[in-house]
């Protein structure tokens, strides 16, 4: 699936219509296969059945699993857009650069209290080792 294919779907349902004229016009000038109009035409037809299905689907499971499909469609969405103004690889050495990026900011902040606590622990140190009394 290429990025454009993927465009529609950011459109407002009042449009559907127009953007379904459009490709069959496009289709009698020979610009657009008359397969991929069809294809189009049947995918808003059952886009309602289709989100009905997937909303009963995510009711069923627990909240992280939406989050994390969330996260995969953003950034599903992102290297697309990436891809669509700079390319595929160069889009593919983003999304790899964030990724390793997002890693180690998690890892960070799942070390975090125990940073926190090492440093209590030796500021506790230092000072009971200034108080105590030098023999």
């Amino acid at each position: 699936m290429s990025p454009v294919d993927l465009i529609w779907l950011f459109l407002p349902q009042e449009l559907l219509p127009l953007l379904v004229i459009g490709m069959a016009l496009l289709s009698v000038v020979g610009l657009v296969r008359p397969r991929r109009v069809l294809g189009l035409v049947v995918l808003i037809l059952l886009l309602p059945i289709i989100s009905m299905a997937v909303e009963e689907i995510l009711a069923q499971l627990p909240w992280y699993v939406g989050v994390l499909l969330l996260v995969g469609l953003t950034t599903n969405v992102i290297r697309l857009v990436l891809q669509v103004f700079l390319g595929k690889e160069a889009a593919g050495h983003i999304l790899g650069r964030a990724v390793v990026a997002t890693f180690k900011g998690l890892c960070y902040l799942a070390l975090l209290p125990f940073r926190g606590l090492f440093l209590l622990v030796r500021g506790v140190a230092a000072t009971t080792a200034a108080r105590a009394p030098r023999v």
